[in-house]
C-alpha cells in the first residue's frame, strides 16, 4: 500500500512538472486572448491547492473562500494606485492581510459545526462583499481599473502579458511545492488525523480546533495571492471577486479535481475555464454545463470521502 501510495505520488510530481514545461512554452506561442485564458487556469489552480489542503486534507469545506480573493484584488489594485510597485511586497503585504482575516474567520466559524459551519462562512463572506461594494472612492459596485502592474525588486517591470504570465508560473511553481510540503509535514497528518477522528487527537493533547484554524489560515493566504494575481491579469477588480458565486466556483475546483493529486486540480481549472469560455459563446446556460459535470464527478464511484466527512456534523468540535 506504501509503496502505490508512493508511485502515485511520484506520478502527480511528473505530471506536475510537465505541466509547467508546457505551461513556458505555451507562453511563448499564445496570442493575448489565449494567454489571460492560461493565466486564468493557472491563478485558479493555485487558489485550488490552498482550498484542497481544507477541504480534502482537513475536511472543512467553506462557502466564503471569494472573500479572501476578493481581499487580495483590493490590496493589488490599491498599490497600483500608487504607481510602481513591487511585486513581492505586494504579495507579502496580501498574505499578512489574508492570514490575519483567515484566522479571526476561522476562529469563529470553527466554533460550529456543519450546515451552520457552511453558512457562518457564506455570512462572512457577504459581509465581506457588501463592505467592498460601499467604498464608493474606489468604485462600489463597479470597482476599478488596475491601472499598472508591478516590478520585481526593480528590475524586471511585468508590463506585458508574457513577463506577467512567467512571473505567474514561478508563484505557482513555489505554491505547489508548499503545498506539497504541507501534505507531507506533521501539520499535513494533523489535518488528516482531525478530519477523521477528532476526538482521538484531543486525547493526544492536540487540539483539532487549533489545526483546523490553521488550515483556514493556510488556504486564506494561497487564495488572497490568487486574487492578487487575478487582479494583475485582468487589470480591474470590484466586489463580484467576493461574491457567494465565485466562492461557488472555488468549491466546485475542489470537488472536480478531487483531493489527492495537485494535478487532478489543473484539469479541474482547465475544465470550469473552458466551460465558462467556450460553453457561453453558444448559451448563457452554460452553468448547466458545470453544473452537469460537478454532478457526474460527485456520482463517480471514487467520490471525496473527505467532502462527505466535513459536511457531516461529527465528534471533532466537541473534542476541541
Amino acid at each position: 500500500m506504501k509503496l502505490a501510495s508512493s508511485n502515485k505520488v511520484g506520478l502527480d510530481a511528473w505530471v506536475v512538472g510537465l505541466i509547467l514545461l508546457g505551461a513556458l512554452l505555451a507562453v511563448g506561442v499564445l496570442d493575448v486572448y489565449q494567454l489571460k485564458l492560461l493565466g486564468k487556469v493557472l491563478i485558479f489552480w493555485l487558489i485550488a491547492l490552498g482550498l484542497q489542503l481544507l477541504v480534502a486534507q482537513a475536511g472543512v469545506i467553506s462557502l466564503g473562500h471569494a472573500a479572501f480573493m476578493a481581499t487580495g484584488a483590493y490590496i493589488a489594485g490599491l498599490f497600483s494606485l500608487q504607481g510602481q510597485h513591487d511585486l513581492i511586497l505586494m504579495l507579502a503585504c496580501v498574505a499578512v492581510a489574508c492570514a490575519a482575516f483567515g484566522s479571526l474567520m476561522g476562529a469563529l466559524i470553527l466554533r460550529t459545526q456543519g450546515l451552520y459551519q457552511l453558512m457562518a462562512t457564506l455570512a462572512i463572506a457577504q459581509m465581506a462583499y457588501y463592505g467592498f461594494q460601499s467604498l464608493r472612492s474606489l468604485g462600489g459596485d463597479d470597482g476599478f481599473a488596475v491601472s499598472s502592474r508591478p516590478s520585481v525588486l526593480g528590475l524586471i517591470t511585468l508590463n506585458t502579458d508574457v513577463k506577467l504570465l512567467l512571473a505567474i508560473i514561478v508563484i505557482l511553481a513555489l505554491g505547489l511545492y508548499v503545498a506539497h510540503r504541507i501534505r507531507r509535514s506533521e501539520m499535513g497528518a494533523l489535518m488528516l488525523a482531525v478530519r477523521d477522528d477528532g476526538r482521538r487527537v484531543a486525547s493526544l493533547g492536540i487540539s483539532p480546533y487549533g489545526v483546523k484554524v490553521w488550515a483556514f489560515l493556510i488556504s486564506a493566504v494561497f487564495t488572497g495571492i490568487g486574487g492578487a494575481l487575478f487582479a494583475q491579469l485582468t487589470r480591474f477588480t470590484s466586489p463580484q471577486l467576493g461574491s457567494w458565486y465565485m466562492s461557488g466556483e472555488l468549491i466546485i475546483l475542489v470537488l472536480l479535481g478531487g483531493g489527492k493529486t495537485r494535478s487532478g486540480l489543473f484539469l479541474a481549472a482547465v475544465a470550469v475555464v473552458g466551460i465558462q469560455e467556450g460553453v457561453a459563446r453558444y448559451t448563457d446556460h452554460w452553468p448547466l454545463v458545470l453544473g452537469a459535470l460537478v454532478l457526474a464527478r460527485v456520482l463517480w464511484p471514487e467520490n471525496l470521502g473527505a467532502l462527505k466527512k466535513a459536511a457531516t456534523p461529527g465528534e471533532q468540535g466537541k473534542a476541541s
